[in-house]
């Protein structure tokens, strides 16, 4: 705060030059306030974004129909056994290189 000089016989300081918070129009006197009803910002779950849209087995089936490319029954047979058998990924990935190696 300020040094004013008081009014002689009272309590009351003399009015001073105004201060750098109500010159910018700071009612609190330059103190930041936080509003509560403000939702808080999204935190990183460390995920990049550049992983893109997954398309999954049904919807590349619609796409790839709509093109005019359609599954043999071999590939169908391949991919519901890879469910069933529960293969990860990169299993499945090897079952399809493996199906399709020159012997």
């Amino acid at each position: 705060m300020a040094l004013t000089r008081k009014r002689p016989g009272s309590d009351i300081p003399a009015a001073s030059a105004p201060t750098t918070a109500s010159r910018h129009g700071m009612a609190n006197g330059g103190k930041i306030c936080q509003v509560l009803d403000m939702p808080t910002q999204k935190r990183s779950t460390g995920k990049s974004s550049k992983t893109g849209f997954i398309v999954g087995r049904t919807g590349f089936a619609k796409i790839s129909a709509i093109e005019g490319i359609h599954l043999k029954p071999a590939m169908k047979d391949r991919a519901a056994e890879a469910t069933s058998k529960g293969l990860s990924a990169e299993e499945y990935r090897k079952a399809i290189i493996r199906a399709h190696r020159k012997a």
